[in-house]
């Protein structure tokens, strides 16, 4: 079962979040940062020299990001109603690996479940077995059987998909 806490906001941020809703059918740059890893990388070579397990960049990046959004709690969670934050106890991170499917590489999501709480080495070895695990044009989610509904919601049309 899920766990999670619901906070109320400010009225005020109801306006906020209609101006962001608005924005969102404009067209725009969700987010554009660079940071510099070269010392992260650098500490990353040197774990992987010392240790016979080695930790992938991605895999050390996924774990920061599990860490803050578990810090700051808000920027993890999201609206129901007009002022209610639904705030996780679990960060869950998704991410995409690469698959082969019948000759065609194709870009399937996996779940790292608590992520904030998985160490590095852990992470890196759950992206290298869902790189490896056996997959087929029915799953749609590594890790997860593909629901009935799940593949009949491809099968409906675009603008009904979209719809909910």
């Amino acid at each position: 079962m899920t766990n999670y806490k619901i906070h109320r906001f400010p009225d005020s941020r109801i306006a906020s979040i209609d101006v962001c809703e608005i924005g969102k059918q404009k067209h725009h740059v969700t987010g554009l940062v660079e940071f510099d890893v070269t010392l992260s990388r650098k500490k990353i070579r040197e774990y992987n020299k010392a240790h016979s397990e080695k930790i992938s960049f991605n895999a050390w990046l996924i774990k920061v990001i599990a860490c803050i959004v578990k810090k700051y709690e808000t920027s993890g969670s999201y609206l129901t109603g007009k002022n209610k934050l639904i705030i996780f106890d679990d960060i869950n991170v998704s991410v995409v690996v690469e698959k082969d499917v019948k000759g065609t590489k194709v870009p399937v999501p996996m779940i790292i479940e608590k992520a904030n709480e998985a160490s590095i080495e852990s992470i890196t070895m759950q992206i290298a077995e869902a790189k490896n695990r056996e997959f087929t044009e029915n799953d749609i989610v590594l890790l997860k059987k593909t629901q009935r509904s799940e593949r009949v919601y491809y099968l409906l049309p675009g603008f009904v998909r979209r719809y909910f």
